[in-house]
């Protein structure tokens, strides 16, 4: 357009580009430099508006109110958003007046105008009362309560942050369009948020546990939908939010749940059990736990091999501990299970591998208990509870390792070549079908997945961060995405087993839920699914695999039984590596060649970090898989 010497779109892009860079800071993408990027794109835009497009200059001057008000340059914001404001009323458009008007609130509270404050967010609710609106209207309603709760109104904050609440929760079963339900969550976070603080600083731990579990629970169901039809709607699952009481109800004795949240200005844990329930802040905000992953959400950076190939210290593990177990580590002992429950990035950190030294000695924290993780106490307390044991009988295995173009994944794809014979090594331990290679396709699951206890995909896994409900499972006949997972598949088993890389990924959204395969296939019915939060080294996963079916057809639980196997997988010396090797039918001379392919990704090792002599103790080996739900009783 600038060779065409057309002003008009020019503009455009340059207002639609500016937004861009500010959501993408806003979203934790870009560093504070897109702002000034964003700030230099609107203001070259406002000057190549043409004069008779006053709509356009006021919708580019609405977007440097924006950008204003996020860098903290409030004068600057409120002349913006004023001369909006005076556009609207001239022309009658009223519907964005209002959301102008919100806008201006906001800026007013920042500068301690609350008076101005008020009276914006008022006349906004006045105007919005006449439109079919109802998050918008939330939205208001929620910086109304903020304002009052900073003004120590706090009983009229909490009824305003209710009226709210009541505008969302009467939304449940009207259906949107994709971009509304965006829109929704980004309000429904800054209204349940908002009535968290409150409740914790006023103490009603019930009250703010509520707040917590009605996000969680309401996203998980309507992130869900996003990947079907209208028509299909009302055949999801639905997940209730469940009180406080009705959670340390179900909760098995000597079960403790750990339910994190992370918000912009606090950080804490509710710790339940059956006998009780606190709180427990932690020395952390959103901006210093992604500082903390160094690069957004890949907590992966120290704990995957690197562009040569090689491993290093995963560091991360022990600040992460010091930040998310030590200020509440007395706690966690004597427990038998620790039912973790993650909030905004912290569904990225694999909590069981998180350590610290005791005595001179690493200690994990799957040393102090079994660990499964749940996206909610509702889901896991609800949806997995209630779900009836499998009628079912053996398993179901698909195994196919063909490489992969390298593009497909930030770390490359290589042969799988032990995955076949995991493959066989897991029938045998489950009984039931068996398709290997080109037999491993996607009509398989349809013709048997239903008549299974248990399915097993060994084979690669493929996250698509921007298209979470593309992501999937590669076998011989194509792609089996979430979305597929989610439509057409009905199950009745006990545990899906995904091991793949990245199986365990999901795209994280406003509401703080994720898409992703572990939630289509619970949508699908599985109570479990045990996964991987990174690539995998795949004999390592082979050894692991074949450790935890044996466990698990002994008896123990799920989470046990995991745990059983990631400690024999970092145990393993080189000696009883190479055995397992040659056992595998590898020839000495082939079994010493991978022993040294296992030292080359030591490199030079990881300065006493993890003990040598065991090339398995590394994180990456173990660490990566997870169990995600499960059907708990005493």
């Amino acid at each position: 357009f600038e060779q065409l010497g057309d002003t008009l779109y020019q503009a455009k892009i340059l207002k639609n580009l500016g937004i861009a860079y500010r959501r993408g800071y806003e979203l934790g993408q870009f560093g504070t430099d897109a702002l000034d990027q964003a700030l230099a794109c609107q203001r070259r835009s406002l000057q190549l508006c043409p004069p008779g497009e006053a709509w356009l200059a006021s919708t580019i001057r609405q977007a440097l109110g924006a950008i204003h008000k996020a860098l903290g340059q409030y004068d600057e914001a409120l002349a913006h958003y004023t001369a909006k404001a005076d556009f609207c009323r001239e022309h009658g458009h009223r519907y964005s007046l209002a959301l102008t008007l919100n806008n201006l609130g906001e800026v007013y509270q920042l500068q301690g105008n609350w008076a101005a404050a008020v009276s914006s967010f008022q006349e906004a609710l006045a105007i919005l009362g006449k439109f079919d609106d109802y998050y918008e209207r939330a939205d208001v309603l929620a910086n109304l309560a903020s304002l009052r709760h900073a003004q120590g109104q706090l009983q009229p904050a909490q009824d305003t942050y209710d009226q709210a609440i009541a505008l969302l929760e009467s939304m449940r079963a009207v259906q949107y369009t994709e971009s509304a339900r965006l829109g929704f969550f980004s309000t429904e976070t800054h209204v349940y948020e908002g009535k968290l603080r409150l409740c914790l600083e006023t103490k009603q731990i019930a009250a703010a546990f509520d707040a917590l579990e009605r996000a969680k629970s309401r996203s998980f169901v309507e992130l869900l939908k996003s990947g079907l039809a209208p028509q299909d709607y009302a055949s999801l699952p639905a997940v209730q939010p469940l009180d406080l009481a009705t959670v340390q109800s179900r909760l098995p004795q000597q079960a403790l749940l750990l339910e994190y949240f992370v918000t912009a200005e606090t950080a804490g844990v509710f710790l339940i059990s059956r006998e009780s329930a606190q709180v427990a802040p932690l020395p952390i905000t959103l901006a210093g736990l992604r500082r903390a992953f160094a690069a957004g959400r890949q907590s992966v950076v120290h704990l995957t091999p690197d562009h040569n190939g090689l491993l290093h210290q995963p560091w991360p593990l022990d600040e992460l501990y010091r930040l998310l177990i030590e200020p509440i580590a007395g706690r966690l002992a004597g427990q038998q299970l620790l039912c973790i429950v993650p909030h905004g990035p912290l569904h990225y950190v694999p909590f069981h591998a998180l350590t610290s030294q005791v005595d001179g000695r690493r200690q994990y924290l799957l040393d102090s208990a079994p660990i499964l993780y749940s996206p909610s106490a509702a889901v896991l307390l609800d949806h997995c509870l209630h779900k009836q044991p499998s009628g079912q009988t053996g398993g179901l295995v698909l195994a196919h390792g063909s490489p992969q173009p390298a593009a497909a994944s930030p770390l490359g794809r290589a042969p799988l070549r032990y995955v076949e014979q995991e493959g066989r090594g897991v029938a045998s331990i489950l009984g039931g079908a068996l398709y290997l290679g080109n037999e491993a396709q996607r009509a398989v699951i349809y013709q048997e997945a239903q008549r299974r206890r248990f399915l097993h995909f060994a084979c690669h896994g493929r996250f698509d961060a921007r298209f979470p409900l593309a992501s999937g499972l590669e076998l011989a006949d194509g792609l089996l995405s979430a979305q597929e997972i989610q439509q057409g598949l009905r199950l009745d088993a006990d545990l899906v087993v995904l091991s793949a890389c990245e199986s365990g990924q999901s795209a994280l959204r406003r509401g703080d839920e994720l898409i992703g395969l572990a939630r289509a296939f619970m949508a699908a019915g599985a109570p479990s699914v045990l996964m991987s939060l990174w690539p995998v080294d795949d004999l390592s996963t082979r050894v692991l695999m074949e450790e935890f079916y044996r466990k698990l057809m002994a008896g123990v639980s799920k989470a046990e039984a995991l745990r059983r196997a990631q400690r024999v997988v970092m145990a393993s010396t080189e000696d009883e590596i190479e055995g397992r090797l040659i056992g595998y039918g590898l020839e000495k001379p082939a079994a010493e060649e991978e022993m040294q392919r296992l030292r080359r990704v030591a490199g030079r090792g990881y300065g006493g970090w993890i003990e040598e002599g065991r090339p398995f103790a590394h994180p990456y080996y173990w660490a990566p898989f997870f169990l995600m739900g499960d059907r708990l009783v005493d």
